[in-house]
């Protein structure tokens, strides 16, 4: 008649563990969610950059073709003399200044762009650190659980408590442990990530610096088209 309770208690302690196991799963799945939500943001930024970076080639090419126009127009001036076709040129030029300005904003644009890139990076990598050590460390005490109640069967009856106990302290420093050392990964690679980010907003503000130099020497006053000097 003994036996039916030690068969009853067997079983109880089979329903607990399992119900830690599913229990210890349930964040897992939140996990996903939240890391899937991180990606999307990250990819709507790198298709901002691609659309942009597209628009710059068109521009370029745009650059290019009115420069040819420029170089028929004042084929055209020299050779007619009349004050039309130096008006033409004058036009011709100021298009493609304006789509010079128009691909200096767009490269501007795709810099900035590319930094934002890197910036949902980051913070993408900031949110989910808290999440990946959490679920690491789920796994580890999971592993831990399972050992402790296969390591359980084995113990006398009269030490189960005292057992649990020490068994519990334990697995509570090696958890710690393992918790300490998955977070100075995470750390570390945030770390590392906030520096390459920093490195990369200087460079651009040095770019943006450049830039505003080059487009101020180009918006000097040019040199009017006129007719071209006799050769004696």
């Amino acid at each position: 008649m003994a036996k039916a309770p030690a068969r009853k208690k067997a079983t109880a302690k089979k329903t607990a563990a399992s119900a830690t196991r599913a229990t210890r799963r349930a964040p897992t799945r939140a996990t996903s969610a939240r890391g899937a939500g991180v990606a999307s943001i990250v990819a709507r930024a790198e298709q901002q950059v691609a659309k942009l970076k597209e628009q710059l080639a068109a521009e370029r090419k745009n650059t290019v073709t009115l420069r040819e126009k420029v170089a028929q127009a004042r084929t055209k001036a020299r050779a007619s003399g009349k004050a039309a076709d130096k008006n033409a040129v004058k036009r011709a030029v100021a298009a493609v200044e304006k789509s010079q300005e128009k691909t200096r904003e767009l490269r501007q644009r795709v810099k900035q762009a590319e930094l934002q890139v890197m910036a949902a990076r980051v913070e993408a990598l900031v949110k989910s650190s808290e999440d990946t050590v959490k679920e690491k460390v789920g796994v580890r005490a999971e592993a831990l659980a399972q050992k402790a109640e296969a390591d359980l069967v084995s113990a006398v009856a009269k030490f189960e408590a005292k057992w649990r106990k020490q068994r519990a302290a334990a697995d509570a420093r090696k958890l710690k442990a393992a918790e300490k050392k998955v977070r100075a990964q995470v750390e570390t690679a945030v770390r590392k990530a906030q520096m390459k980010l920093r490195q990369e907003e200087r460079k651009a503000a040095l770019k943006e610096r450049t830039v505003a130099r080059r487009a101020a020497a180009q918006s000097a006053p040019k040199r009017k088209v006129g007719r071209p000097r006799k050769t004696e």
